[in-house]
């Protein structure tokens, strides 16, 4: 590997003249850790104002700048030894220390700011990526998603963005959030066929796919009772982020085939999944192998966030498709 790559490395430098030989001794380990690896493993994709998608090198200053400060990409696999590239004069047993201690210094919460594209990059094979990197790539998939379908109008002084599947409409001019239901019969709705046709349409959809479901999935009576004391709860802070943008509300019940080839009924709380039988009895599901009798949908609870996802993906497709809420089947 090109040693001019690192133009942070000044003790290098100076080491290749005889008055350096000292330095050079004592940063040699760096060949041993550097042995079989290529630019591509020190390389990652920062999202640092300006910066924005651009790749940047560990080792350099300006990569060193960008990494330190957070602004590397999740997705980047770290390994110990990409610590002694950011300081050369670490030995490799302070490396693990910082390695282990430190950890992977990216910030999350910039790249769920800047919505970029995550592919994984790095040392695929002796490093792993920061460990909310899925969570990450849920959280911008959802966001770029709401701006795919967004409709944007200027009326009147002022600018307005519509979601359709929030039922949103976002004031660009005076940070104002307005429910459709609201202002559907307004002038601003008048005004806007457009997005006034786009918005119904979305929510009549929605109405239609709830009542087709309520009455084709029938909740029994032992259930809804244990899913009505949840009825406009709303979901606990703790709970995972994806679970706030992919689970049903608080009181719906998902139903889920058991191991047994019977159906059991999950019901969504404030903060978790509890399952029961059709006599409202807790029942186990089998998630990777493993029997669980409710999911702690909080990011420091006792359930993995690969398993909170996966019930998510395997049976909630689409966040909305295979759910009733309790306070509609209640009525039947």
């Amino acid at each position: 590997m090109d040693l001019e790559l690192f133009d942070s490395w000044e003790p290098i430098s100076k080491a290749r003249k005889p008055i350096g030989l000292e330095n050079w001794k004592r940063l040699s380990h760096m060949a041993e850790q550097l042995k079989g690896k290529k630019a591509t493993d020190l390389t990652f994709t920062s999202c640092y104002p300006g910066h924005e998608g651009k790749k940047k090198l560990l080792g350099s200053i300006e990569g060193n700048l960008h990494f330190l400060m957070g602004y590397a990409s999740p997705a980047f696999h770290m390994a110990p030894y990409h610590w002694c590239v950011v300081d050369p004069n670490l030995s490799e047993e302070d490396a693990l220390i910082l390695h282990k201690t430190k950890g992977h210094p990216s910030r999350p919460e910039l790249w769920k700011r800047c919505e970029l594209d995550m592919k994984d990059e790095g040392d695929l094979i002796d490093g792993a990526p920061h460990p909310s990197v899925g969570e990450v790539r849920e959280t911008v998939k959802v966001a770029r998603a709401k701006k795919a379908e967004s409709i944007t109008v200027t009326s009147g002084v002022g600018s307005y963005t519509a979601i359709p599947s929030e039922g949103l409409v976002y004031g660009n001019h005076n940070k104002q959030v307005y429910a459709w239901e609201m202002v559907k019969n307004s002038f601003f709705a008048a005004a806007n066929p457009e997005l006034t046709e786009k918005m119904n349409e979305y929510q009549n959809a929605q109405l239609d796919m709830e009542e087709e479901l309520s009455r084709s999935i029938e909740i029994p009576m032992p259930v809804r009772h244990r899913a009505y004391e949840f009825v406009d709860t709303g979901f606990d802070d703790e709970v995972y982020p994806l679970v706030k943008s992919h689970y049903p509300v608080p009181s719906s019940v998902v139903p889920v085939e058991a191991a047994t080839g019977e159906t059991v009924y999950g019901v969504i709380t404030n903060n978790s999944v509890d399952f029961y039988d059709r006599e409202g009895t807790p029942a186990n599901v089998n998630v990777y192998d493993m029997s669980f009798a409710s999911f702690d949908l909080t990011q420091d609870g006792g359930t993995f966030a690969s398993v909170v996802k996966s019930f998510g993906d395997k049976f909630i497709p689409e966040g909305l498709e295979e759910f009733v809420h309790v306070e509609e089947a209640a009525n039947e």
